[in-house]
């Protein structure tokens, strides 16, 4: 195989004007074949937003299964203990109002942007993406036979390689730890940090527990 095969590919409804490019590994692998497949994403927003963007659709609304394989493939998804949570709240049942409520509260407490509805409309009216599922060959190494010429040829005493990039942080990191799951299906969270112990009740179980109030 000599060439890139492409398994399925997505549009969005607005055309991509100006874009970049964004590329990670798929988990649909083929066993025994030297080939890779590949998420290849173009977008006018930035990696971190368009995860954002996905999350947010995929909660409030759904999405399409090879949408979902596309964003759990994705880099630090599956490390975002809140967000897979959050979802799994929702799959026991827990009314969409009640999840929304908890999560902003999360958010404020936590400094993280705040999620609604008005804000994924903005999104769906700005943002533009094309995304393709790629089969592609494996190009072989070259073999590296140990002989150089001299010690100039090696390269820098200095260090090996140029500058890496940083990579981009995708939820947010506290020393914590937070159960997630129990805030979100039954509303309460106990924040415990240094000296401070801190417990979040949300206002339905509030009002449920203290009726005069």
């Amino acid at each position: 195989m000599s060439f890139s095969t492409i398994l399925w590919e997505s549009r969005s409804v607005l055309p991509l004007k100006n874009f970049r490019n964004l590329q990670w590994r798929s988990s649909k692998q083929i066993a025994d074949t030297p080939t890779e497949t590949l998420w290849k994403v173009r977008t006018n927003f930035r990696l971190i937003t368009f995860l954002k963007y996905l999350k947010m659709r995929h909660f409030y609304i759904g999405l399409p299964i090879n949408l979902q394989r596309c964003m759990y493939d994705a880099p630090g998804v599956l490390k975002d203990d809140q967000y897979l949570a959050l979802l799994q709240a929702k799959m026991m049942g827990v009314p969409m109002d009640e999840l929304e409520n908890r999560l902003q509260r999360l958010q404020r407490l936590t400094g993280q942007p705040i999620w609604e509805m008005n804000l994924l409309s903005t999104f769906e009216g700005v943002l533009s993406y094309e995304i393709s599922e790629i089969l592609k060959p494996i190009r072989k190494g070259k073999k590296y036979s140990g002989y150089v010429r001299n010690s100039s040829a090696v390269g820098s005493k200095r260090g090996f390689g140029g500058q890496k990039p940083e990579p981009e942080t995708f939820e947010w990191n506290t020393e914590s730890t937070i159960d997630y799951l129990t805030y979100f299906s039954v509303g309460q969270l106990s924040l415990a940090s240094g000296d401070i112990s801190l417990i979040l009740t949300s206002p339905e179980r509030t009002k449920r527990n203290n009726p005069k109030g």
